[in-house]
C-alpha cells in the first residue's frame, strides 16, 4: 500500500523535484503546501502518513512551529528536509520530536529509508500507546487490587480497586512508598505479620494465599493475595506485581456453610440414634420385622444421600473458589439450593444475592468483551438468511413489554413490512436489544419509549426514542468507545460495552448509526441497515 505524503516547501522548484523523487518511490502525494497555515489545513483534511517539512517558511510561523502543532493535534510523523544546518535550528527541530532531519542535497535512497523507517516507527509507537492505554483502562476497571513495585520494594503503580481496599483516596500518595509500609498483611490464624516476598514461589503455580489486610488499627479485611515477578535481569527480579482480592463475602459464605454443616451433622446424629432405637424395637417385635427392615433401608439410603450431598458441597466449594467464574456461579447455586427449607435470618440470603450479583456483573462484562472480540474476529462470518419479518419483530416487542420494558410506556410503530427480510438474525437482535435496554435503563418508570421501524426500498431504519436522562454533548464523540460511559449515568450499573457492541454490530451489517440527545430531555438513536 503506497505511503501518503504531504510536502511542505515554499520553493516550487524544490517541491517539484521532491514530488518527482517521491513518485519514483511509489509514494502518493496528497498535497503540497507553501506555508505553515496551508500545511495545517492539508494535514486536517488529507490525514497523510507522513509530512516532509521545510524549516524556512513564509507566513506567521516557520516549519518547526508548524511541526509542533501537527504533532500535538494530529500525531502525524514529520521529517525535516532542509538546507539549514545551524546548531540552534537543529536543537529547536529536535525539540519538536520529528522522525528525522535530512539535509539538502539528499539521495533518493536516503529519502526512501528515512520515510519508510519513520512511518514504521510511528505505527509501532502508536500501537504501543494504544496497548498501554488499554492496559491502563483494564487495570483501572477490574475489581482486584493491583500494586506494582520495583526490585527495591518501592511502589510504582496502584489501581483504583487497591486504593479502595487500602482506604487511600489518592493513588499518588502510595507511589514511591515502601510496599511493606502501605500493604500490611497478617496470617488469619496466627495473626503474625506476613512478608509477601516469602510467597513469590506461589506465583509460578498460580496459587493465591489467604490473609488479613490491616486497614486501620482496629480493622482488617480478609483478602486473597498473590505476588508475581514482572521480569528478570539475569538472576535478579526487576519488580513485582501484587494482586489483592477482597474475600469478605466468600468468608461469610464459608461461615454460613460451616454452620449448615454442623446442623447437618447434628441431624445425622439424631437420625442415627433414632435408627438404633428402631433396631432394638425390631428385636422385640419379630412380627413387624419386614416393615422395620424396609424403613431402616430407606433411612440408611437417605442418610447416605445426605452424607454424600454434604461431602460434595464441602469438596466442591472449597476447590471451586479458585476456578473460573462459571464454576463459582454453579457453586453459589448449590449453596442456594442447600439453604432451602432452613430457618435463618434474611442476612445470609442477602449476602448470597450480593455474591450472585457480583458474579453476574463479571460474567456480563466477560460476555460483552467476548461478544466484541467475536464480532471483530475475521472468522466470524455473517449468517445471512431470510426471516419472517412480522413474526420476528412482534416476538421481540412482546418479550420487551413483559420483560425489561414492563414499567415503561412502550410504543411500537412501523410502516408496511415486507414479508421477508434477509439479514443476520444474531446481529439484528443484538442491535435491537442494546437500543431498547439502554432506553429503558436510563429513563424513569412510566416514561414513554418509542420503537419506530421504517422499511425503505433499499434499507431498514430503526429509531428508538426515550425521555430519559440524555447524553451531554461533550460525551457524544466517545459514546461508542469501549469501556466508555457518559458522565451523567450516576449509579446506573453498566459495563461501558453495550454501545460499543451496538456500533460494531451495525458496522458488521454495513449500516450507520446516528445519535441526537439533550441532557434531561432524552435521546434518539437511529440505525440504518442496508438490505442484504
Amino acid at each position: 500500500m503506497p505511503i501518503n505524503v504531504l510536502i511542505v516547501e515554499d520553493d516550487r522548484a524544490s517541491a517539484k523535484l521532491l514530488e518527482i523523487s517521491l513518485r519514483r518511490l511509489s509514494c502518493n502525494i496528497c498535497g503540497i503546501a507553501g506555508n505553515g497555515p496551508e500545511a495545517i489545513r492539508l494535514v486536517e483534511t488529507q490525514q497523510p502518513d507522513i509530512v516532509l517539512m521545510d524549516i524556512n517558511l513564509p507566513g506567521g510561523f516557520d516549519g518547526i512551529e508548524a511541526t509542533e502543532m501537527i504533532r500535538a493535534t494530529y500525531r502525524i510523523p514529520v521529517l525535516y528536509i532542509t538546507a539549514n544546518n545551524e546548531d540552534e535550528t537543529i536543537r529547536r527541530a529536535i525539540g519538536s520530536d520529528p522522525i528525522g532531519y535530512l539535509l539538502k542535497p539528499y539521495s533518493v535512497e536516503n529519502l526512501r529509508v528515512m520515510i519508510e523507517t519513520g512511518v514504521y516507527r510511528h505505527k509501532a509507537e502508536r500501537k504501543i500507546r494504544d496497548n498501554e492505554q488499554f492496559l491502563e483502562v483494564l487495570l483501572a476497571g477490574i475489581n482486584d487490587g493491583v500494586v506494582a513495585a520495583d526490585a527495591g520494594k518501592i511502589i510504582t503503580y496502584v489501581n483504583a480497586s487497591a486504593c479502595r481496599l487500602l482506604l487511600v483516596s489518592d493513588p499518588g500518595a502510595c507511589i514511591g512508598e515502601h510496599i511493606d509500609d502501605v500493604v500490611r498483611l497478617k496470617d488469619e490464624l496466627t495473626e503474625k505479620p506476613i512478608s509477601i516476598w516469602d510467597y513469590v514461589h506461589l506465583s509460578a503455580e498460580g496459587i493465591m494465599k489467604d490473609a488479613l489486610l490491616i486497614t486501620t488499627e482496629t480493622t482488617a479485611v480478609p483478602v486473597e493475595f498473590m505476588i508475581s515477578p514482572l521480569g528478570r535481569n539475569g538472576d535478579t527480579d526487576t519488580g513485582f506485581l501484587l494482586t489483592l482480592q477482597d474475600i469478605t463475602l466468600r468468608k461469610q459464605a464459608e461461615a454460613m456453610l460451616r454452620r449448615h454443616n454442623e446442623q447437618l451433622e447434628a441431624d445425622v446424629l439424631a437420625r442415627t440414634i433414632e435408627i438404633r432405637s428402631k433396631n432394638l424395637l425390631l428385636e422385640k417385635e419379630i412380627q413387624q420385622r419386614t416393615v422395620y427392615e424396609e424403613e431402616l433401608k430407606r433411612a440408611l439410603d437417605k442418610e447416605k444421600e445426605i452424607n454424600t450431598f454434604r461431602s460434595n458441597i464441602v469438596t466442591t466449594l472449597s476447590h471451586e473458589f479458585r476456578t473460573p467464574l462459571t464454576t463459582l456461579q454453579s457453586s453459589s447455586e448449590l449453596v442456594e439450593r442447600s439453604l432451602q427449607g432452613v430457618e435463618m435470618s434474611g442476612r445470609p440470603q442477602h449476602h448470597l444475592a450480593q455474591i450472585k450479583k457480583a458474579i453476574k456483573n463479571l460474567l456480563d462484562l466477560l460476555n460483552d468483551i467476548l461478544m466484541i472480540e467475536k464480532i471483530e474476529s475475521p472468522k466470524d462470518e455473517l449468517d445471512i438468511k431470510p426471516i419472517d419479518t412480522q413474526r420476528f419483530f412482534e416476538e421481540l416487542v412482546e418479550s420487551m413489554r413483559i420483560g425489561i420494558g414492563k414499567d415503561h410506556l412502550f410504543e411500537f410503530r412501523h410502516n408496511p413490512m415486507p414479508m421477508q427480510l434477509n439479514t443476520d438474525t444474531r446481529l439484528l437482535t443484538q442491535i435491537l436489544n442494546n437500543l431498547l435496554s439502554n432506553a429503558f435503563k436510563y429513563s424513569q418508570p412510566r416514561s414513554p419509549v418509542l420503537l419506530l421501524l421504517y422499511f425503505g426500498p433499499e434499507f431498514l431504519r430503526i429509531t428508538v426514542t426515550d425521555k430519559g436522562i440524555g447524553i451531554p454533548k461533550e460525551n457524544l464523540p466517545r459514546l461508542f468507545d469501549t469501556f466508555y460511559r457518559a458522565g451523567n449515568v450516576g449509579n446506573v450499573s453498566g459495563t461501558g460495552l453495550g454501545l460499543a457492541i451496538l456500533k460494531k454490530s451495525v458496522d458488521r451489517l454495513g449500516g450507520e448509526i446516528a445519535v441526537d440527545s439533550e441532557p434531561g430531555s432524552g435521546s434518539r438513536f437511529s440505525v440504518t441497515l442496508p438490505y442484504h
